[in-house]
């Protein structure tokens, strides 16, 4: 799951900013046979097993 997004300089624009996930989709490929973008950013599932994990790890 890429849970991560960050913004670069777009070389196409002016002052302008592009948002990119952390993860090489071309060297990933190659070891999955299914790559999902979330076009709308981690859905609400994915918010919920994050926050159990991080209420969770505050416990250990």
């Amino acid at each position: 799951m890429d849970g991560e997004r960050s913004r670069l300089p777009d070389a196409t624009a002016r002052n302008a900013t592009r948002v990119v996930g952390d993860v090489d989709v071309a060297s990933v490929r190659r070891m999955t046979p299914l790559i999902v973008p979330a076009p709308h950013g981690a859905g609400p599932m994915a918010v919920a097993t994050r926050l159990m994990n991080t209420v969770r790890a505050a416990a250990l």
